[in-house]
């Protein structure tokens, strides 16, 4: 049941603060900081009558973020070495998660090689703070090719907006509309993979 599942997740939650201040034993050479955004129940004392008159607490919906560290090691094990929920993913945010895992073992002394996420936030200038410009930082590839994917969908919606109606889409080949768009996120993907396209 609901209230089942809730128990067992709350007794889950009492116990991950512990595990999230334990040493790092293993350290990754690849680090991957993320945002996991997530949307959180709370009920309020405010109360209403449910479809049978019954007498309910109101809930409140808020979005939250839970910052994430996942280690990768060359073998393809991975592992989150850290987490923290936040607002948003502010820099300061990111600063605060981000200089606790020092302490607790990543460090570059320790391996710790790379740094990995999206163009999101203020992650990277939060890692060049903590980490005193030292740690190289690379884009995910499946978040520069989530993006180019999507900017090219919307230049492909906007072109088909303004084609005539009964005519070809510019970019149409032999009818499909969605080729031309096919052959530009794929030569776009290609340059981005050699560091051409500036994302």
């Amino acid at each position: 049941s609901l209230r089942t599942l809730n128990q067992r997740i709350n007794v889950v939650v009492q116990k991950l603060p512990l595990l999230a201040g334990q040493p790092l034993s293993d350290i990754p050479p690849v680090v991957q900081f993320d945002g996991i955004y997530f949307t959180l129940l709370k009920r309020t004392l405010q109360t209403k009558p449910d479809a049978r008159g019954r007498l309910r607490r109101e809930v409140r919906t808020g979005k939250r973020v839970a910052l994430v560290a996942l280690g990768l090691w060359p073998e393809g094990r991975h592992e989150v070495r850290g987490w923290t929920l936040a607002g948003e993913e502010g820099t300061e945010d990111w600063k605060s998660f981000l200089l606790t895992l020092p302490d607790r073992g990543l460090a570059l002394a320790n391996g710790f090689r790379l740094a990995v996420g999206d163009g999101a936030g203020g992650r990277r200038e939060a890692l060049q703070f903590v980490y005193y410009q030292q740690l190289p930082f690379e884009r995910c590839h499946f978040h520069k090719i989530k993006r180019i994917v999507h900017r090219e969908y919307l230049r492909f919606q906007s072109s088909q907006r303004s084609a005539p109606r009964g005519g070809k889409s510019p970019g149409a080949k032999d009818g499909s509309g969605g080729a031309g768009a096919t052959e530009a996120v794929l030569s776009e993907v290609a340059r981005a993979r050699t560091g051409q396209c500036a994302l």
